[in-house]
């Protein structure tokens, strides 16, 4: 039901195929704990390098990108796949709220 939500705004599924293609840097199709650490550390130094220097205890450690996985792993491949990404990013929390749309969702790709 969240994909259909996201499906019927096909300019949000591209800045959603963007977003997983851009966290995807091996193009496998799925985002692993080291991509989430990779780009969070990516962010953080273009930061750090527009304000002060990155420090040790500010990077993301690789149990705490396995954590934030966790929360988009829906169903627990220890990866996010395409419809996980577009499940958890895709409808705002008020949109879904109100339609109903949060729980159960279809097995198809965000994309069909």
């Amino acid at each position: 039901r969240i994909l259909a939500l996201v499906n019927a705004d096909p300019s949000r599924v591209e800045v959603l195929r963007t977003a997983f293609e851009a966290l995807d840097k091996d193009n496998s199709g799925k985002i692993d704990a080291s991509e989430i650490q990779k780009a969070f550390g990516l962010a953080h130094s273009a930061a750090a390098d527009a304000s002060s220097a990155k420090s040790e205890e500010e990077s993301l450690s690789l149990q705490q990108a396995s954590e934030m996985l966790s929360r988009f792993d829906l169903n627990n491949t220890g990866y996010i796949d395409f419809d996980e990404f577009c499940i958890r990013m895709g409808p705002s929390a008020k949109e879904a709220a109100l339609t109903g749309r949060f729980g159960s969702h279809p097995r198809r790709h965000c994309s069909e």
